[in-house]
C-alpha cells in the first residue's frame, strides 16, 4: 500500500510540473552597496540573475539557508541565472558586504485555479527534485478558516487538491533543511471553488 502511495505521489509530481507558470528571468542590480528590487516575486521555476551596476566594487550573492546558491558578480558584470525550483521566501546577503541583504519570493502554482465544485485541482510547490537534506511543508487555509498544515516534511513536489466545499481556499509552502532552518512562506496562493 505504501510503495502505491509513493508511486501515485511521484507520477502526481511529474503531472504537476508541466503545470507550473511559464518561466521569466528576472535580473536583481546591485548598486551602491543595496540590491535593485531588494525584494523580488518570480513564478515557480523562474530564473534569477544579479547584475552588478557598480563601476569598481565586486558583489555577489548566497543563500542564507547555507547550500541553496552562491553566485558572483565582479563590477560590470552579471552572474549566471539561479532557478528557483522550490517555493518560498528565499533571504540571500551579498558574499562581499554582510550588509546587503534581499530576498527572492517565490510563488506556487495550481491547475485550473478556479473551477467548479468537484474539480481535481493540481498544486504545485516544486518543479525539481528536492535537494538532499531538505523537505517542503506546506499549508493550506480553508475560507474562513486559518492555515494548517496539509503536508509536513514531504519530499513531493505538488499533490492534487479536491475541495468539498465552495469557497477560495490558500496554500502556502517553504523548504526546510531536516532538523534545521527553513526558508519564509511563499506568498499565498489562492483558488476559487464556484
Amino acid at each position: 500500500m505504501v510503495r502505491r502511495a509513493a508511486l501515485a505521489a511521484t507520477l502526481l509530481f511529474a503531472l504537476s510540473t508541466a503545470s507550473a507558470s511559464a518561466a521569466t528571468e528576472t535580473t536583481v542590480q546591485t548598486k551602491n552597496f543595496f540590491f535593485d528590487p531588494a525584494t523580488a516575486t518570480i513564478t515557480l521555476g523562474s530564473p534569477v540573475n544579479w547584475q552588478n551596476q557598480t563601476t569598481s566594487t565586486n558583489h555577489g550573492s548566497k543563500s542564507d539557508l547555507a547550500g541553496l546558491w552562491f553566485v558572483t558578480a565582479n563590477h560590470g558584470t552579471t552572474s549566471a541565472d539561479v532557478t528557483f525550483n522550490f517555493a518560498g521566501s528565499f533571504a540571500y546577503t551579498c558574499t562581499v558586504h554582510a550588509n546587503m541583504h534581499g530576498t527572492i519570493k517565490v510563488k506556487m502554482a495550481a491547475a485550473p485555479t478556479s473551477a467548479p465544485l468537484g474539480t481535481n485541482f493540481t498544486i504545485t510547490w516544486a518543479t525539481a527534485g528536492v535537494p538532499s537534506g531538505y523537505v517542503f511543508d506546506v499549508q493550506r487555509k480553508k475560507p474562513n478558516k486559518p492555515f494548517k498544515t496539509w503536508f509536513s516534511g514531504t519530499s513531493f513536489g505538488g499533490a492534487k487538491f479536491v475541495p468539498a466545499r465552495k469557497g477560495t481556499f490558500q496554500f502556502k509552502a517553504r523548504l526546510r533543511k531536516v532538523g534545521g532552518a527553513a526558508t519564509g512562506y511563499s506568498p499565498n496562493l489562492a483558488i476559487t471553488v464556484n
